[in-house]
């Protein structure tokens, strides 16, 4: 069995500390990231030649060169009264499944590890877990406030490319279970299995605890903070025309003129007059 002594206990003690740097660190990244990505996102239909930039965002959030992203809309009413379980599990499962990929070929690559790891584990290999929902978390803040590029079917949720793309990055199974299948034929499958074990349920929980933390005390500052920036620059759709039949946003901006169509004028065409 893995050899456990007191310097697991400092572990866990320090994984805990750090733990809230991180999430405040997702959160700052979270408001470092959102404007320039939505910056980027919204021009990448029309602009003549893509910058490095936009194109790791068109990959990152799998847009395709057909969709018109010009038309951008976030939730600006989102009011968070309890923690918002389907995100924390949506969010949960993400950082889940990324964590314990990136875990196997790290701990169990055997390029890098030797054998006897399984059976006496570095802490500190343990304390990279800590890490892992740094890959995830800041893109949850899409999710969040729901952003999407609005057409005139159906809309797409930017977090849904997100997630499209970490799934597609996840897809190399196979080489897990060579490394899998190494490590069984160097250590015993009963050794290996306890180490799986073990770092499926640390991982889990690590996850668990950053998802639970961030959504109660971190979430609501970021969201806030960029809703109200949304807000100020951006009251009413950029792709809002006079007849628009949606009138309500238009309607709770203070001091929207109230525009009589009529003096539009009947545009008349030659034939049509007698």
């Amino acid at each position: 069995l893995l050899s456990v002594d007191i310097s697991w206990i400092l572990a866990v003690a320090c994984i805990s500390l750090g733990l809230v740097g991180l999430l405040a660190l997702v959160s700052i990244f979270q408001k470092a990231i959102f404007f320039p990505i939505m910056a980027s996102m919204e021009y990448l239909n029309i602009k003549t030649k893509l910058s490095l930039f936009d194109r790791v965002v068109s990959f990152l959030f799998s847009i395709s060169g057909d969709l018109d992203t010009r038309n951008i809309e976030i939730d600006t009413n989102l009011n968070r009264a309890s923690i918002p379980w389907r995100e924390v599990a949506s969010t949960l499962r993400l950082s889940f499944m990324a964590g314990l990929f990136i875990w196997i070929y790290i701990s169990m690559n055997p390029s890098w590890f030797s054998s006897d790891m399984f059976t006496n584990v570095p802490v500190y290999l343990f304390s990279l877990m800590l890490y892992i929902p740094l890959l995830v978390m800041p893109f949850s803040i899409f999710m969040s406030l729901n952003v999407r590029i609005c057409t005139r079917y159906r809309d797409f949720k930017v977090y849904d490319g997100v997630k499209m793309t970490l799934y597609k990055m996840l897809a190399p199974v196979l080489v897990t279970f060579i490394y899998i299948l190494l490590a069984v034929n160097s250590n015993g499958i009963s050794v290996v299995f306890y180490f799986i074990l073990l770092s499926v349920i640390f991982n889990l929980l690590i996850n668990l605890l950053a998802c639970l933390s961030f959504y109660r005390w971190f979430e609501g500052g970021v969201v806030n903070e960029i809703r109200s920036k949304w807000s100020t620059f951006r009251p009413v759709s950029m792709m809002m025309v006079v007849e628009d039949e949606n009138r309500i946003a238009k309607e709770e901006v203070p001091d929207t003129p109230r525009r009589d169509l009529s003096d539009l004028g009947v545009m008349v065409f030659g034939d049509s007059q007698e």
